[in-house]
């Protein structure tokens, strides 16, 4: 009994640092996919989507639909890269899927791990990524 516990306490740590990997992965999965179903929305149905980051309070929301809360312990890492839409920053996708202009939003967790979701402006494709985009060199 006395081994188990012991091992149980030695990897406890390890399960945590598990943990918390996988909520950031998560949320920026989530994330992408969001803006992925609000760009398709845009084709579809021919109108503007927009989605606002509200950095201060961990939450995101697709204008006029649903809102999404980040997981304990994950955070924005400082301002997106989105220019401001109603005084606030927002990721906009034309009718034709293209969106307004390029940006960044990164997430971090306790551990201090980030992940990138990038948004180009080219095609807008929307990918996750471990590291910044080339752009920020």
């Amino acid at each position: 009994m006395a081994i188990l516990s012991l091992m149980l306490a030695l990897a406890a740590p390890e399960f945590s640092t598990i943990i918390h990997k996988q909520r950031l992965q998560s949320d920026a999965q989530r994330m992408s996919g969001v803006l992925r179903m609000a760009r398709q929305e845009a084709i579809t149905s021919g109108q503007t989507q927009v989605i606002y980051f509200f950095t201060s309070d961990t939450k995101y929301k697709v204008k006029n639909g649903s809102t999404y809360q980040l997981s304990p312990g994950i955070s924005y890492l400082g301002l997106t890269t989105f220019d401001k839409h109603d005084n606030k920053a927002a990721c906009i996708f034309s009718p034709s899927g293209v969106p307004s202009h390029a940006g960044t939003v990164t997430l971090e967790n306790q551990k201090g791990e980030r992940r990138y979701i990038i948004v180009s402006v080219a095609a807008g494709r929307i990918r996750v990524s471990d590291e910044p985009p080339p752009s920020w060199e």
